[in-house]
C-alpha cells in the first residue's frame, strides 16, 4: 500500500496518461510536488515505480541508473529516459514522495504509459510489377511499392522521378518544380505508386519519401526504371560521392559521327551542360566518362544538398539509335560513431555486464536527416558485427536460430549468455563515404555457488595467522563482481553479526575491519583480519575470542543497467573456529633480572616470576649455573609454607615463582626454567645480577676560592658493582625560568686518565688536557679537580653515580 503519509503531500504536477516520444529520443516525464505545503524538515524524496505492461505484474521501485535517471533530493522528481526504444512501449511509471525512511510514500494520482513511436530508416523502393526477372518494355504497367516498418502506418507518402516530385492536380498551382501525375500514374494505396504506361519521359529513378509518427525517411537507394535493358548499356544510374570528389558517369563506345549531349536537371526542366565545363578522360576502354565538379544545388525539400541528377541523351547515326539515360549523384556522408549517442546502453571503456543465461542486446542507433542530432548516414550503412576472435556474427535474416546474432538491421542480441561470450565485439558501418568502427567490451557475470556442507571444526592457536576459505563448489570462477561478506553468530542473538567483507561499508565508506571489529567487540584502531578478492577471511593474529561459528555470503553483482542493480547471493554451510591457549612461558618478562645484596632473612625479598599459559598444565622444573659456558645445575629449593628455605630460595607450589629470602653475591648466574606439557616444551634463561645500590660516604661541602686557586671537590661512594662517577655543572643564575639553563655533564672520558690516588699538581698535567677540559680533571675515584679557578668556574656542581643494577 503506498497511502497517504502522517503529513500530506500536494502535487503541482503530475505525469500525463501517455507519454508519446519517438524511438532514440529522451523522454522527460513530469513530476513535481507543491515543496510551499511541506514542513522544512520533513526530509522528502521522490521515488518512482514501473510495470512493464499494463495490468500486468505489480510495480517495482526504480533505482536511478544510466538509461532512467531522476533526483530523488531535488525541487523536482522528472524522470529522464535516454534512448527511448521500441521494446520501452507500452510500460507503465508511477511518481511518488515521502519521507526518506518511511514505508508509505504517497503517489502523484496518474501513471503515465510510454508510447513509443518509431519508424526504420531502411525505406526502399520494390518493383511489384512486373517480375524484377523481366526487362520492362515500352507501355508496360509497372506497379512500385514504398516498403517499410513502422510502428504505425505512415501518414504521407511522396513520389519522386529523377528528382521532381510527382504533385497531384490540386498542387500543381503552387508548385513549378513537381511533375503532374495525370493519368501516367495511379495510386492505388498509400504506399504504391503505379505508371500507367511505361514510356522514355517517365523512366528514370524513383524515390519515395515517408512521412511517419516516427519520423520521416527519403529512400537512400532509389530504383531505377528503365526499358529495353538500356540501364544495362549505360551502368549503374546511382553514384555516391564524398564532398569535393569528381563524379564519374560513363558512358558506352561512340564513333565520329555519333553525338552525346549532357543536361543537369534545374528547377524548370533540363539544362544544356557547356562543354567548356566538361573535363574529357580517356581510360584503357577508350570510354569517354563525364567528370565535373559536385555543386549543391536545391532540388526539392526531401533532395536538399544530397543530390543532382544529370541526363544524358545519345543519338548513334549508324544503329539509327537515340536514348537517354539519367544518372543521380548523392553526396554521401559518414558521421562516425559516438558511444553515447548511437549505443544503448551507452559504450565506455568499461565492460558492460551481462547476466548469464539472460539475453542481451545492443541497441544501436542512426539518426534520421531530419532529427537535430547533427548525425547523418547517406546512404544507410551496411553493418558487420565481430565476435571476440574475429569470428563474424550473422543476421538474423541468414541464421533465425544462432545464439548470438544481429537484429533489427544493427542492433547485436546474445541469447543465453554464457561464459564463453566475455570479450570484444567490434562493430563495422561502412557507405561510400568511408567506414566507422567501434569496440564493445562485454563480460557476463556468474555468481558462484557457495558449499552448504557445514566445516566442523577449524582449530589453531592464539597469536598466530589463519586463512579460512569461502568454501564454494568446484569449478566455480570467482569474478572481481562478487562481494564477500563474512557474519558470525554471537550467543544470546539470534541473527549473525557482519565481521568482515572484501568492499567497503555501505554508505559510510568506511574500512570494513574496522567496523567488524567494533561490532565484535575488538579495539577498531586494530585491524586484525581481512577478506581477499576469492573470499577467503584472513586473521593477522587470531585471539580467543575470534572462537565462534561463522558463515560466508557471496553477493554477485549481476548486470548494472537494470532497474534496480540486480544482484544474486548466495551463503555457505557455518564453519565452526576453535582457538586454543598458546603455550607461553612469561613472554612479557624481561631476561635480566637485578637482584639486591641482602643479608638478612627479614628483609623485603625478591621475586622471580615466570607463569606460563596454554591448555595443558605442564612440568616445570629450574636450573642454574654460574656462566654461559657452565653446565646448568638442580637448584637447592626448599617449598614451604611460610618462613625460609635452608638455600635461601623458595620455590612456589605451581612451579612458576622463586622468591630469595635473602640474596648474596653466589647466587648471581643464569636461571633456566623449563615447561613440558602436551603443547610442547618450553624454556627460558634469565641472566641474574646480584649488587648493591650506590652510597654516598663522602662529598666536599660548598667552597668559596679566590682566582687562580686550585680546587678539589671529592665525592666518595661505595656500591657493587662499583658505581660510575658523573659530575654536572650549571653557572649560577641560569636556572629559575622557562628553558632553564640544562646541566653541563662531567665525565671521565673527558680527562686524561691516572689510575693513581695522589694528587696532581698543576705542573704534571698535560696543556692540551687543559685546554680541552677547560682546567678540569676527574679521577676514577670521583675526585673533580679544578685548576686555577676562573669566573666561568663558579657555579653549582653535583655528584652523580651509577651502577648497572639501578
Amino acid at each position: 500500500d503506498r497511502g497517504a503519509n502522517a503529513d500530506p503531500i500536494t502535487w503541482q504536477v503530475c505525469p500525463p496518461a501517455r507519454t508519446d516520444i519517438r524511438e532514440g529520443s529522451l523522454a522527460t516525464i513530469r513530476c513535481e510536488a507543491n515543496l510551499e505545503s511541506e514542513a522544512k524538515d520533513a526530509n522528502n524524496i521522490y521515488k518512482w515505480e514501473y510495470r512493464s505492461r499494463a495490468g500486468q505484474y505489480s510495480f517495482k521501485r526504480l533505482s536511478p541508473h544510466p538509461k532512467l535517471h531522476y533526483s530523488p533530493y531535488g525541487s523536482r522528481g522528472d524522470l529522464h529516459i535516454r534512448s527511448v526504444d521500441r521494446d520501452d512501449d507500452g510500460k507503465q511509471f508511477m511518481c511518488l514522495r515521502g519521507p526518506k525512511d518511511a514505508n508509505k510514500l504517497t503517489r502523484c494520482p496518474k501513471e503515465t504509459t510510454l508510447r513509443v513511436f518509431w519508424l526504420n530508416p531502411n525505406v526502399t523502393v520494390a518493383r511489384i510489377e512486373p517480375p524484377t526477372n523481366l526487362q520492362l518494355k515500352s507501355n508496360d504497367r509497372v506497379v512500385l511499392e514504398c516498403q517499410l516498418q513502422a510502428s504505425e502506418p505512415p501518414t504521407s507518402v511522396r513520389w519522386f522521378l529523377n528528382g521532381k516530385i510527382l504533385c497531384r492536380q490540386n498542387e500543381q498551382r503552387n508548385n513549378s518544380e513537381c511533375i503532374p501525375m495525370g493519368s501516367d500514374f495511379q495510386q492505388p494505396s498509400l504506399s504504391q505508386l503505379v505508371i500507367t504506361k511505361l514510356t522514355k519521359l517517365l523512366s528514370g529513378v524513383y524515390h519515395c519519401y515517408v512521412e511517419a509518427t516516427g519520423g520521416k525517411v527519403l529512400t537512400r537507394s532509389p530504383l531505377p526504371v528503365f526499358f529495353d535493358g538500356i540501364g544495362s548499356k549505360f551502368g549503374n544510374p546511382v553514384h555516391y560521392v564524398r564532398n569535393d570528389e569528381k563524379v564519374r558517369l560513363p558512358t558506352f563506345d561512340l564513333d565520329e559521327s555519333d553525338h552525346k549531349l549532357w543536361f543537369t536537371l534545374k528547377a524548370f526542366g533540363y539544362q544544356h551542360i557547356d562543354r567548356k565545363n566538361i573535363d574529357m578522360v580517356m581510360d584503357s576502354s577508350c570510354a569517354t566518362p563525364l567528370a565535373l565538379r559536385h555543386h549543391k544545388l536545391r532540388i526539392s525539400e526531401a533532395f536538399a544538398g544530397t543530390s543532382h541528377f544529370y541526363l544524358v541523351r545519345l543519338v548513334l547515326l549508324k544503329s539509327q539509335f537515340t536514348a537517354e539515360f539519367l544518372y543521380e549523384v548523392v553526396q554521401t556522408k559518414n558521421s562516425g560513431l559516438d558511444g553515447n549517442k548511437n549505443f544503448e546502453p551507452p559504450v565506455t571503456f568499461r565492460p558492460l555486464l551481462v547476466p548469464i543465461n539472460s539475453v542481451f542486446v545492443q541497441r544501436v542507433y542512426l539518426p534520421y536527416r531530419d532529427q537535430s542530432s547533427g548525425q547523418e548516414w547517406i546512404p544507410m550503412p551496411s553493418v558487420t558485427w565481430t565476435a571476440p576472435g574475429g569470428a563474424r556474427v550473422p543476421r538474423e535474416s541468414e541464421s533465425p536460430s544462432a545464439r548470438v546474432r544481429i537484429v533489427r538491421d544493427y542492433h547485436l542480441q546474445l541469447d543465453s549468455a554464457r561464459k564463453s561470450d566475455s570479450g570484444t565485439y567490434t562493430i563495422r558501418l561502412e557507405n561510400p563515404a568511408g567506414s566507422s568502427e567501434m569496440p564493445l567490451s562485454l563480460l557476463v557475470t556468474y555468481p558462484p555457488t557457495l558449499s552448504k556442507v557445514p566445516v566442523s571444526k577449524v582449530a589453531t592457536e592464539d597469536d598466530k595467522g589463519l586463512t579460512i576459505a569461502c568454501p564454494y563448489s568446484p569449478g566455480n570462477v570467482v569474478t572481481q563482481l562478487t562481494k564477500f561478506d563474512w557474519y558470525k553468530y554471537t550467543q544470546g542473538s539470534s541473527l549473525p553479526v557482519l565481521v568482515a567483507s572484501s568492499s567497503s561499508a555501505p554508505d559510510s565508506g568506511a574500512d570494513s575491519a574496522v567496523v567488524a571489529s567494533s561490532a565484535i567487540g575488538m579495539p577498531t584502531a586494530a585491524k586484525s583480519y581481512r577478506v581477499s578478492p576469492d573470499g577467503a577471511l584472513t586473521f593477522q593474529s587470531v585471539s580467543l575470542h575470534h572462537a565462534g561459528v561463522y558463515a560466508c555470503l557471496a553477493v554477485t553483482r549481476l548486470d548494472d543497467l537494470g532497474t534496480p542493480v540486480s544482484e544474486k547471493s548466495d551463503s555457505s554451510g557455518n564453519i565452526t573456529l576453535s582457538v586454543k591457549r598458546k603455550f607461553q612461558l612469561c613472554p612479557a618478562k624481561n631476561s635480566a633480572v637485578q637482584l639486591e645484596l641482602k643479608a638478612s632473612l627479614f628483609a623485603v625479598q625478591e621475586t622471580l616470576d615466570c607463569p606460563w599459559s596454554g591448555e595443558y598444565a605442564p612440568r616445570i622444573s629450574w636450573s642454574r649455573r654460574s656462566g654461559p659456558g657452565d653446565t646448568f645445575q638442580s637448584i637447592p629449593v626448599d617449598t614451604l609454607s611460610g618462613g625460609g628455605g635452608s638455600g635461601g630460595i623458595e620455590l612456589s607450589p605451581d612451579g612458576t615463582r622463586l622468591t630469595f629470602h635473602y640474596v648474596s653475591k653466589e647466587m648471581r648466574g643464569q636461571y633456566r626454567i623449563v615447561a613440558e606439557g602436551p603443547q610442547g616444551r618450553l624454556e627460558k634463561i634469565f641472566n641474574v645480577e646480584v649488587g648493591a645500590k650506590p652510597v654516598f660516604r663522602r662529598i666536599s661541602p660548598n667552597t668559596t676560592v679566590e682566582l687562580g686557586d686550585t680546587v678539589r671537590l671529592d665525592c666518595e661512594v661505595t656500591g657493587d658493582p662499583r658505581p660510575t662517577i658523573t659530575w654536572t655543572f650549571r653557572p649560577f643564575g641560569s636556572g629559575g625560568g622557562v628553558g632553564d639553563y640544562r646541566p653541563t655533564a662531567i665525565t671521565q672520558d673527558m680527562f686524561k686518565r691516572d689510575n693513581s690516588s695522589r694528587l696532581l699538581t698543576a705542573d704534571s698535567l698535560r696543556r692540551e688536557d687543559l685546554e680541552k677540559t677547560r682546567n678540569l680533571f676527574l679521577f676514577p675515584n670521583g675526585t673533580l679537580i679544578i685548576h686555577r679557578a676562573t669566573m666561568g668556574h663558579a657555579g653549582e656542581y653535583q655528584c652523580l653515580a651509577a651502577t648497572v643494577y639501578i
